[in-house]
């Protein structure tokens, strides 16, 4: 098995009133490319490369 570098557990992330994420359970394993891709505010994409 690939070894974890990232692991969340029922992640939640609040700006004031606005959740952002709500319970995001999510692994990645070394060397993957993973790109997260909705609505935002500035617009900009998220590209994340985990090596």
């Amino acid at each position: 098995m690939s070894e974890l570098i990232i692991e969340t557990r029922g992640l939640t992330k609040n700006f004031g009133s606005f959740t952002a994420v709500k319970d995001l359970n999510l692994k990645v394993k070394k060397g993957a490319l993973y790109g997260f891709l909705g609505q935002m505010e500035l617009e900009n994409p998220l590209l994340s490369v985990c090596y």
